[in-house]
């Protein structure tokens, strides 16, 4: 791939992520959301333009906005499971399932808020730069100098 190509290149099959095929097609569409995300990182250096940010930012919002539904419906699995009671530990420390699904519960709704936040704060960005111009041309340049040149 030349350096200022930008289209994506995923160079595994989408399900197998870092060469591991997840157990179930929620698992490996979630592999396949974090490896998109090291794509991103790894794609970074292509960014051309004010207008680039824009977008990378508008679409990182859009992840963090998808988060908490994801959360969520795990936390209403865990306690569907839970009341039927077809869940329990995998070990003989005596604790309560329902004590561990709490710590779950809470931490995870913990995360939930965090992401909201996140979110928000994304998309106050991504407002803040939609006016910003750039990278500017010298002709551009001289102009907001007055027409001096330097």
């Amino acid at each position: 791939m030349e350096p200022n190509d930008r289209r994506l290149h995923l160079k595994t099959p989408f399900w197998v992520v870092d060469g591991y095929a997840g157990n179930s097609s929620t698992h490996r569409a979630a592999c396949l959301a974090a490896e998109s995300l090291r794509q991103v990182n790894h794609a970074l250096g292509t960014i051309a333009g004010a207008e680039d940010v824009y977008d990378l930012v508008a679409s990182l919002a859009s992840c963090l906005e998808r988060m908490p539904q994801a959360t969520e419906f795990m936390l209403d699995w865990l306690r569907r499971q839970h009341e039927a009671g077809l869940l329990d530990l995998d070990d003989d420390s005596g604790e309560d399932v329902a004590l561990r699904l709490e710590e779950v519960r809470v931490t995870l709704q913990a995360a939930v808020r965090s992401i909201q936040m996140a979110s928000a704060h994304m998309r106050a960005a991504h407002n803040a730069v939609a006016r910003v111009r750039g990278p500017l041309t010298e002709a551009q340049r001289a102009e907001l100098r007055g027409g001096v040149s330097e």
